[in-house]
Formats: C-alpha cells, sequence, structure tokens
C-alpha cells in the first residue's frame, strides 16, 4: 500500500500545531488515545485482560481528559490524530494515588482492572507518586498518543517538539514517565533523560521515569 506523502505531511503540520481540546474533540481525543495505549505494556498489565479491557482503558482515559482539560494543558491536532497531556508546574500530578482516590469505589476499580489486577493498578500507581519529583517545578507529560492508524508517521515527534516549545518558553524542566521501551528514543531525541527504572512485581513491565532540564 503505497502512503499518501500529502495527507502525511499535512497530519504532521496539524500535529505541530496543537490546539487545546474542545468539546467536541473529546469522543475522538478519547478514541485516540484508546487505540494509542491499548497494547502499552504499563496499561495492559493492570487492566483487565479479557473483553473489558476497552472499556477499563476508555473509563482511564476520560477521567484524566477531564482533569488536564480543567487543570493542566490538553492539546491535541486539530483533526485529533494525536493528543498530549500536561500538567502545569505546581499542579499536584494525578497520576500517583489521585486516581486510587478517584478510582476509591471497589466496583470500579474491578470494572477497570478486574478483581485479579486491582493490587496491580494500587501497585503502579503508587511508584508513580513515590518516584515524581517534588522539585524543581515542572511540566509533566501524563500522556501523549497517536491514533494506531497514523503511528510512524511522525506525528507523536511533531506534537511532542510544539508542546516543549511552550515550555521552553517558561524556561522551565520537565518530566515524564515512558511506559514503552519502544518510545524511549523519542523522548531522548527530545531532550529527556532516564533518571532510574522502575520494575513492578512478577512478571510486570518497566517503567521508565525520563527528566528533561530547562533550556537556558
Amino acid at each position: 500500500m503505497t502512503l499518501d506523502q500529502g495527507a502525511i505531511h499535512e497530519r504532521r503540520q496539524s500535529a505541530g500545531a496543537p490546539v487545546l481540546i474542545t468539546d467536541a474533540m473529546v469522543a475522538p481525543v478519547v478514541e485516540t488515545l484508546t487505540n494509542s495505549f491499548f497494547a502499552d505494556p504499563v496499561m495492559s498489565w493492570f487492566l483487565r485482560s479479557d473483553e473489558g479491557k476497552r472499556a477499563g482503558l476508555q473509563t482511564i482515559i476520560q477521567m484524566q481528559l477531564a482533569n488536564y482539560r480543567a487543570n493542566g494543558m490538553a492539546l491535541a491536532a486539530a483533526d485529533a490524530s494525536c493528543a498530549a497531556l500536561w500538567g502545569k508546574p505546581g499542579m499536584v500530578a494525578d497520576g500517583g494515588m489521585g486516581i486510587i482516590r478517584q478510582l476509591s469505589l471497589l466496583p470500579r476499580m474491578i470494572r477497570i482492572c478486574g478483581f485479579g489486577r486491582v493490587s496491580r493498578i494500587i501497585e503502579v500507581m503508587d511508584a508513580v507518586e513515590k518516584n515524581h519529583p517534588k522539585e524543581p517545578e515542572h511540566y509533566y507529560l501524563f500522556m501523549l498518543g497517536v491514533d494506531s492508524g497514523f503511528q510512524g508517521q511522525g506525528l507523536g515527534s511533531s506534537l511532542l517538539a510544539a508542546t516543549l516549545d511552550m515550555v521552553d518558553r517558561e524556561g522551565v524542566p520537565a518530566y515524564l514517565e515512558n511506559s514503552n521501551p519502544k518510545n524511549t528514543r523519542l523522548y531522548e531525541r527530545h531532550g529527556f533523560k532516564a533518571r532510574t527504572e522502575i520494575k513492578f512485581s512478577g512478571d510486570g513491565p518497566v517503567l521508565l521515569p525520563m527528566w528533561r532540564d530547562a533550556t537556558k
């Protein structure tokens, strides 16, 4: 199959000029991020493994999209082919036990993880919270994803570069947790460096916290 290079160029341009996610964009952005993270190693480790996995992932993304639209910086390409959720400096990162508090009702946690995996989401979120740097103040990339149908076309790199330009204008560092080894080189190309390595219990995957110094 021959790729339409003109269409790819247009998508890259759109990714490189992201817009704030509007109400009308919420549904397609949730779909994009669900498709992007459906096979993510960390997500797949704690999400239920049956036919309810997709619904569980959508629930998490819907909650976090609402959180970052209200309190952070939620950006996407105009066609919703890729999206990024950033926490602003001083924002309490809701990637740690904040999610557990939001999912404090056991029935909801079971719907997302399955009864046998509730302990896994607690382990992941506890590790995220404990390893998240408290200072200096920084931007926090909670999630960046490209729809599975458009991956490999440079959209993620274009979106990341555009959002980091915003970060650099404020002269502050940036931080993320890389949950997929396939993305390590992408983040390294944009100035992020691994700080440590978090290995989860049993056959659990590895989470790689990464830090990017402020540009001078």
